[in-house]
This record gives C-alpha cells, structure tokens and sequence, in this order.
C-alpha cells in the first residue's frame, strides 16, 4: 500500500507539474497579446494625437489669418467714418448750406426753370405725350 501511495502521489505531482506548464504556457501567450495590443494603442494614440496637433494647428493659423483680415477691414471702415464726418463737417460749416439743406436742393432754387406749356384739352396722344415729358422736366429741374 505504501507503493500505491507513492504512486499516486507520483501521478498526483505529474499532473500538477501540466497544469502547471500549461498555466504558464498561456500566462505568457497572455502577456506577449497583452504586450502586442499595448504597442499597437500606443501607436493608434500618438497617430490621433499627431492628427490634433496638426488640426490644432491649422485651426490657430485660420483663426489669426480671420482676425487679421476683420482689423483690417475695420482699420478701413475706421478711416471711412472719419472721411465722411470731415466731410459732413466741411458741410455743415460751409457758408452757402444752412443746416439740414443740401447742396442740391440749394443750387438748384437758383436755377430758373420755365414752366411746362399748359394742356388745351385736345386727345391728340402726341400733344398728351409732350405735355407729360414737359411736367416731368419741369419737376426733375426743380428737385421735386
């Protein structure tokens, strides 16, 4: 009985020492996919952050080139104000425009202008026809 003892504890060992083995020989086949999923990650994560960095990048130039472009414009539109309140300026203080006239209109009523011939009443389309042009002369003369 001893020997059968000794025996199946043989066996028993045997069996532990594989499993074992095979415990050992998937712990590393676990640890080289766990290495090869870790590096490929690594690799995807540096090409995502590489593409963000550019895109960040890109992104800043657009924006500064934007900016540059509306204080440009604004520069512009700046001097154009101030052009047109010298001007206004120049026109309010101007001794032949009173205030609220235009320079127009001012001319303009010192201009005499004949005024149109007077309708008879005939229905002749060419005298109606001269008669009208006549009214809108007078008033385009006149400012009206």
């Amino acid at each position: 009985m001893v020997f059968d003892t000794e025996v199946a504890t043989r066996v028993e060992e045997q069996k532990r020492g594989r499993e074992e083995q095979r415990t050992h020989t998937r712990r590393g086949k676990l640890e080289t996919d766990y290495g090869e999923i870790t590096k490929a990650a690594n690799s995807t994560i540096r090409k995502f952050q590489k593409g963000f960095k550019e895109d960040v990048c890109f992104l800043t130039q657009e924006f500064r080139n934007l900016r540059t472009f509306v204080e440009h414009e604004l520069q512009a539109v700046h001097a154009e104000v101030d052009d047109v309140c010298t001007e206004w300026d120049s026109y309010k203080s101007s001794p032949t425009v009173g205030f609220g006239a235009t320079s127009s209109t001012s001319t303009l009523s010192a201009i005499q202008v004949p005024k149109p011939a007077t309708y008879n009443g005939t229905r002749n389309a060419i005298e109606v026809k001269n008669f009208l042009f006549g009214l809108e002369q007078y008033f385009e003369a006149k400012g009206a």
